[in-house]
């Protein structure tokens, strides 16, 4: 096995294997929702690793992917008036 593929169990049980790439972050934009009391939710995903998986998608038969990563969460008091 290369030393960069690893052994994937899948949601329904099966087994399949993914390699994992290399990347490049691009852009890292923060989810931003407003909550029914006025605050501030903001959510950023931070991807950490990325396997393209021997397993394809039936309806496409392009890879799936399996994307490792964490969510960096935000709260901010409510806007001051004028702010958006």
């Amino acid at each position: 096995m290369e030393p960069n593929k690893i052994k994937i169990r899948l949601p329904d049980g099966r087994e399949t294997f993914g390699t994992q790439v290399d990347f490049k972050v691009i852009k890292e934009d923060w989810n931003e929702y407003k909550l029914r009391n006025g605050l501030i939710l903001r959510i950023k995903p931070v991807v950490s690793e990325v396997y393209i998986l021997e397993e394809k998608d039936p309806a496409t038969g392009m890879p799936n992917v399996l994307v490792k990563s964490t969510n960096v969460i935000s709260l901010r008091m409510r806007a001051k008036e004028g702010e958006q």
